[in-house]
Parts: structure tokens; sequence; C-alpha cells
């Protein structure tokens, strides 16, 4: 069973019910930590959920193809997120090819994509597809993508979540492989909506998830880039989510609360669990 990753857990289902909120777009999450933390098999758990579309590999021609699963999917609004448990095979392609995915994602989370033309295909939409992100990727290979993320402002667009393991945790985790236990890995149903629901924000609450922008953006690496509009959008479509997870339809100060708490691990710090 996977051990101390409940705190990430409830981020990405958050980031899964922002799916379903109205008139915000879904939110992007870049899960990151060191090799042996469990990221891939965390990930797994809402294989199968409504929404939910996982990828071991992807391209933007993937994405793209008018034969393919994808597309069709995001015309119809029926994907919500893509799902990639482990970012290093796709990214671990020729430069371009890499760029190019990196590109229509940056559209594909933010403003849609409507056109794209690669070497494989040309593509002209009457109306503008998009949906979230949930990838993972090892710490050591997010530092050598850095700086193509921050040039197309990608890394702007994905909340990051990074997380490592207290001393206590790896005994735990240790005393589990000593025990000979085999991880459970459950698969995860979520009562998720049929269609978008609204939730209000009152403007106190909103006031207040400004403050915690400028915390959490505190305590980013690359601080000085960002003027952190993107994030305080992304703070608030994630208490929205919160509160439309637990049956709500208006932010609360628990919600807010569950925001502030969870930003200990929006950073490249590798909070720990």
């Amino acid at each position: 069973m996977l051990v101390g990753l409940r705190p990430i857990e409830e981020i990405i289902v958050t980031c899964i019910w922002s799916g379903y909120v109205a008139k915000v777009k879904s939110l992007s999450l870049l899960i990151v930590a060191r090799v042996e933390s469990g990221k891939t098999e965390m990930l797994m758990q809402w294989e199968g959920t409504s929404g939910l579309y996982y990828a071991n590999d992807l391209t933007a021609w993937a994405c793209t193809n008018p034969r393919g699963p994808i597309l069709s999917g995001l015309i119809n609004r029926e994907i919500k997120h893509i799902v990639v448990p482990d970012l290093l095979t796709p990214l671990g392609r020729n430069p371009d090819t890499v760029e190019t995915l990196a590109t229509f994602l940056n559209s594909l989370i933010e403003e849609g994509v409507i056109s794209l033309q690669t070497y494989a295909t040309k593509l002209r939409l009457d109306t503008p597809i998009h949906c979230g992100l949930i990838g993972a990727i090892a710490a050591e290979e997010l530092e050598r993508k850095r700086k193509l993320f921050l040039r197309i402002g990608l890394m702007s667009r994905l909340l990051p979540i990074s997380y490592s393991y207290t001393p206590a945790t790896v005994v735990k985790i240790r005393q589990s492989i000593a025990r000979q236990e085999q991880p459970v890995y459950y698969r995860v149903k979520l009562s998720l909506p049929d269609t978008s629901v609204p939730v209000e924000l009152s403007q106190d609450l909103a006031n207040q998830l400004i403050m915690l922008t400028s915390e959490t953006m505190a305590r980013w690496k690359d601080k000085d880039k960002y003027y952190g509009f993107r994030l305080q959008k992304q703070l608030q479509t994630f208490a929205m989510a919160r509160a439309l997870s637990q049956g709500r339809d208006m932010v609360t100060p628990e919600d807010a609360d569950f925001a502030a708490d969870m930003t200990k691990y929006i950073n490249f710090q590798h909070g720990a669990l």
C-alpha cells in the first residue's frame, strides 16, 4: 500500500473535480518527486474514472489524429484531463517533437487549440479544444526540461506539486517491504456530476486567496519570473473544486483553509510527507 501520500492524493482529486466547475478552466498538475516516490502508482488509482484519459506516451499528433480516440473526446468535452503517469517517455523524444508537444499542451490547457500544423498533420477546428493535464516527473528530469518549460510559459500553466518522504515515512516504507507486503493499488471511484456545476466564490474569500497567492509565490524558486495572475486563478479554482467535491455550490472558509494547507506542496521545495 502506498504510504504517506494522502495529501497529494487529495490535491489530485480536487484537480479532477475542477473539470466539472462551470466557467473555469480545469486545473493542471505537475507532480514532482524523487525516483521511487510512488508517483506513477499513485496516479494509476483513478484509471477508469470518467473524464480522464490515461496515456503512457503522448505527442501532439496523437492528440490531434482524426482517427485517434483523443481528438473526438476533446471535441465532445468528454475528456476533462489527460493523465500521463510518467512524463519521461514523451519528454525523452527528439527536441523538435518535445517542443511541439509542449507548445501544444501550452495552448490546450489555457486558451484552447483551434489549429495546429506539424509535419504529420494540419488541424483546423470550429471551436477550440481544451482540457487539463495531470502528469508526474522525476525531479532530476524536470531540471533538464525547466528552461524549455519556462521559455514557452508552460511552467506557470501547471500547478507544481512536489513532495518528499520524511525519515519516519521512509522507515514505514522499509518496514512494509521487510514484511513483504504486496502493494495494493486501489481503483478509486469518484461520484462526478454529468454536467458542469456553477460554484460561487464570495469577494471576501477571493481577497483572502489573493494573500494566499503572494504567500505561495514567496516559496517559488522562479518567483521573479511571474506576476502570479495564473496562480491566483488556479487557487480560486482549487477552492471552488474543493467545495464541489464536498457537495457544496459555494466556497466556504473551510475550502479556502484547505487550499491554504495544500499550498505547502504547491512549489518545488518538496513538502515533507
